[in-house]
């Protein structure tokens, strides 16, 4: 969601709406094809959003649309995986040419850097602020820790995730929430050095449908296809939310989206009747 509370919804174009009314509106042009994977990443003042596109990196600024792209394939390279650090300063992404590596943008001079020498599969990275260093995901290695000289690479924890599709810090750097596979989400103490496992049942394959508040720690997460929970970090608090056994009926729950700070939920649902 926006800063403002209006639903961003990600599919084959990228689009806006007003929560009262549902009414899409796209925001990019029309000739940009989205990753199949959901990732975008958003400016703590809400003013632009991150997002890759026909193998390329691009940002949108908001509320005016306005797009430009950030980072253009050659044509050997392509680009996924977006991810916007805590103060706006850095974007984190995976270059894939014949393996996938660690890469980033230094945005206030667009310096641009790769790193083939952390190693490569690799399916998410984010900079954290805190300790000056890359997180990243390899499936076969774990989450690993890397300095930005590159010039030592530490285990984090063992677990590690093929695709990533949400990969992103708290506002306040401690935990890492990830998604390890369809059945698990996995979030990462990195102040406390332990691990919140929290057991999910999504139906798809690729996707575990959750919600990370942008200005506090709350995840909002569909259990099974039938259960919404929020799990509050710092209350350590797992609290179920909506449940087929409450005065809501519906087949099954689709989507879940929190907004900025995390006191409202939306879902979309099939088949809803009160």
């Amino acid at each position: 969601m926006t800063i403002d509370d209006k639903l961003i919804f990600y599919g084959e174009t990228l689009s806006m709406s007003d929560t009262d009314r549902i009414n899409p509106v796209r925001i990019i042009p029309q000739n940009l094809a989205l990753s199949p994977l959901p990732r975008l990443s958003q400016s703590m003042d809400g003013s632009k959003l991150f997002f890759n596109a026909s193998n390329n990196l691009y940002q949108v600024t908001y509320p005016d649309y306005y797009s430009e792209a950030i980072l253009l394939t050659d044509g050997d390279h392509f680009f996924r995986n977006p991810v916007l650090s805590s103060q706006d300063l850095i974007i984190t992404f995976v270059t894939q040419q014949f393996e996938r590596y660690v890469s980033f943008i230094d945005l206030p001079d667009r310096e641009l850097r790769f790193f083939p020498e952390l190693g490569n599969n690799i399916s998410a990275v984010a900079y954290r602020h805190y300790d000056n260093s890359l997180y990243f995901d390899s499936l076969t290695r774990g989450l690993l820790r890397s300095s930005l000289g590159a010039d030592d690479i530490i285990v984090v924890d063992e677990a590690g995730s093929r695709t990533s599709h949400r990969f992103d810090l708290t506002h306040d750097e401690r935990y890492l929430v990830r998604v390890i596979d369809h059945t698990l989400i996995r979030i990462n103490d990195l102040v406390e050095n332990n691990v919140i496992n929290i057991p999910v049942n999504s139906l798809s394959p690729y996707t575990v449908y959750c919600s990370l508040a942008k200005t506090e720690n709350r995840l909002f997460y569909i259990e099974s296809d039938k259960n919404l929970r929020l799990y509050d970090l710092d209350e350590m608090s797992d609290t179920m939310i909506l449940s087929s056994a409450s005065g809501f009926k519906f087949d099954r729950l689709l989507r879940v989206a929190s907004n900025w700070d995390g006191s409202k939920v939306y879902f979309f649902s099939s088949s809803i009747v009160k």
